[in-house]
This record gives structure tokens, sequence and C-alpha cells, in this order.
């Protein structure tokens, strides 16, 4: 565990063959591209490696030889089985994807697989396009994260000057390639999928990636970030709910809708259904903060879907500033939460709920017993 400096390169050049996992990180506020031009071949000479995490995120400046090095290193990795880059903020054009992806293909012994790219505002079409291309045929691929996040903060990265130019943002197109290159692993038990402010994903995008993720028999825990993504309407929800409904080995659900505005009370019926036949839940983390449309209907439709989940641990809602919720889905909430035997975590927002006050004497009571129970 490293900054990349030149120091350390002379180090890892003396111990290089010796070692088996390595994590390096550059430090974004200096010019990285010598270090990084050195630090290829240290890769390339630890040819025995089985874990690379290369953090070169916010580096602006690195430049395509440096970048290639990079790539040449951890691809002669035959043997690697965990490899995280995290490239955030960089400057990450659809030529270099395409290099990193001809390095990427040749690695099938990879279990685990982490690629940060949000906020890489140069990335288009193309460069997705390649990247789907890389899971094809990955048969040992068990764990997949990939962080495809928009540019939600221009201005703080690139100055007010230049807040004003138009951002590219991933749109249907590129997410649909992505779900067609996933059906080609399919061992995956763990999925990871950030699209946070990625403003032109719509229904069409999400239903395709939710038809790669119910191919997958595999899946044990997914974790979908959808916040600010304006255009997904109830279609997506329903999709999704297809997707985990007949999922025997599933524990784990997080998904993230935060001001997805146009979700209503119909897409979380739809989804609390699919919910309802996760057989083996454990662990369920929802976030609809800022989703306007959503009333008691959807709330109490989603206790109903949690209602028979008796191996439940931890529950997660945010429901703040949806101010169609009151109190009688609240009660209904919590009153299926009472019973959980196994429930040792139960985080509740419902702040700026203008509804809430309507009954709210007994849903206090009701949160009472439920604190009680979980402290005692």
């Amino acid at each position: 565990d490293c900054r990349l400096d030149a120091q350390t390169v002379q180090l890892l050049e003396r111990v290089g063959r010796r070692l088996r996992k390595i994590s390096a990180k550059a430090d974004h506020d200096i010019v990285v591209n010598d270090d990084a031009l050195a630090f290829g071949p240290v890769l390339r000479a630890a040819n025995s490696l089985s874990a690379i995490h290369l953090d070169f995120s916010r580096c602006r400046q690195l430049e395509s030889s440096a970048f290639e090095a990079l790539v040449r290193g951890f691809a002669d990795n035959l043997n690697l089985t965990t490899l995280s880059l995290n490239f955030a903020y960089c400057r990450l054009e659809d030529s270099r994807m395409r290099t990193l992806c001809r390095g990427l293909r040749g690695l099938q012994n990879l279990t685990t697989f982490q690629l940060i790219l949000a906020c890489c505002d140069k990335l288009g079409v193309t460069g997705v396009q390649d990247l789907a291309e890389v899971f094809v045929d990955k048969q040992k691929l068990t764990k997949l994260c990939l962080n495809l996040a928009s540019r939600a903060d221009i201005a703080q990265i690139w100055g007010p000057a230049r807040s004003a130019r138009p951002v590219p943002s991933l749109g249907d197109e590129e997410v649909q390639a992505l779900a067609r290159g996933m059906t080609g692993s399919p061992q995956l038990t763990a999925v990871d999928f950030s699209l946070r402010d990625c403003t032109y994903v719509g229904d069409a995008g999400v239903e395709a990636l939710a038809q790669a993720l119910g191919g997958q028999a595999k899946l044990t825990t997914i974790n979908l970030n959808f916040e600010s993504c304006r255009r997904l309407g109830d279609a997506a929800l329903a999709a999704l709910a297809k997707c985990i409904g007949d999922k025997s080995n599933l524990t784990s659900v997080t998904m993230n809708f935060a001001r997805c505005k146009r979700l209503g009370d119909s897409g979380v019926v739809a989804l609390a259904k699919g919910i309802n036949g996760v057989q083996r839940l454990t662990e369920i983390r929802m976030n609809f903060c800022g989703c306007e449309k959503l009333g008691d209907a959807g709330l109490t439709a989603l206790a109903a879907g949690l209602g028979d989940k008796a191996n439940l641990t931890a529950v997660e809602l945010n429901f703040a500033y949806c101010q169609k919720v009151g109190s009688v889905g609240l009660a209904a909430l919590v009153k299926c939460l009472a019973w959980k035997p196994h429930l040792a975590t139960v985080d509740l927002n419902f702040a700026w709920g203008t509804r809430m006050a309507e009954g709210s004497q007994s849903v206090c009571e009701l949160l009472k017993d439920l604190a009680a129970r979980l402290s005692s």
C-alpha cells in the first residue's frame, strides 16, 4: 500500500518479483507522468501479482504515454484475480478507453473488477461500447463494480469560467451496450453499478440493465445508484422488480432513486411485489429522497412486500421530501418491522414530509416500541 512517487518506484523495482498484491495512489496535485511511466514496467516485472489497486483519480494531466505504460503493466499479470482502477475526474477519452480495454481483455482469471470512471467528461459512446466487450467471456468474474456517474459539480472541478460548457452524459444507448456485455459474465454474485447524475438515462436503459441482471442466477448482492436520473419512470421500477423477483440467492438489495422525480406509487408498488419474491433477503436499502409523486400507497405496498421477510437484519429507507407520504404509510412500515426477530439496524428518514402531522402521536408510539425492541 503506497503513494506513487519516484522513491516508491525505486523500492518496488528491487522487490517487485516478490510482490503478490499492490495498492498505489497518485497525488492529483502534482504531475505524475514520469512516475507512471516508470511504474508500468514495475508492474510488468512483478508478473505474479494477484491483486492490483491503482488510484489515479483527479490526475487530469496524465498523458497518453504514461497511461499506456500503466495498462501494459497490469495487462501482463495474467494471474490477476482482483483489479481496481480509479480514473475519476480524469480526461479519459474514447481512444484511451480502447487502450484500457485491450489490456483488460486478456485477464481471464479476474474474479473481482472495480472500475471508477465518474465524471470522465470526454468518455463517449465508442468508449463505453469497448468497455462492454471486456465482460464477454469473463467466466470467472464474480464481483463487478462500475461507477459511471456524471458530473453534477462541474463548476467545482473546472471553475466557473467553464461551467456553462455542455457536459457529455451517458444515455440509454451506452447502458444497453453495457447490459449486453454483462451477459457474458455468467458467474456474477455481486453487482455495484452507479449512474448517478446521468440525466439522459431513461426507462429503456434501465430495462436493458434489469434484463441482463435477471439472467444472473447466482446474484447475492445488487447495488444500483440512479440518483438524479430524472428521466426514469415507473416502467424502470417495474423492470427492476421483475429482475429481482426470481432471485433465489439474493440477500442484499440497495437502490438509490433520490431526486428521480418522475417515479410514482405504481412503480414502487411493482418494486414491492418484486421484493416480496426475494425469500432470502437480509438487507434492504432504498432511497427515494425528493421523489415528490410518492405517497402512502407506495410505502404501504413496500411494507407489505417486506411483510414475510423474517430474516431481515438491516432496513434503510429514505423518503425525505416526499411530501405526499404520511403517517398511514409510515405506520404500516413500522408495524411490519416490529416483529422481525433478527432485525438489528433500522434507519428511516421521513424528513420534511408535510403530511406526517396527521396521526403523528400513534406513529411516535409505534416508533418508540420499535426502538425499545432494537435496543433490548
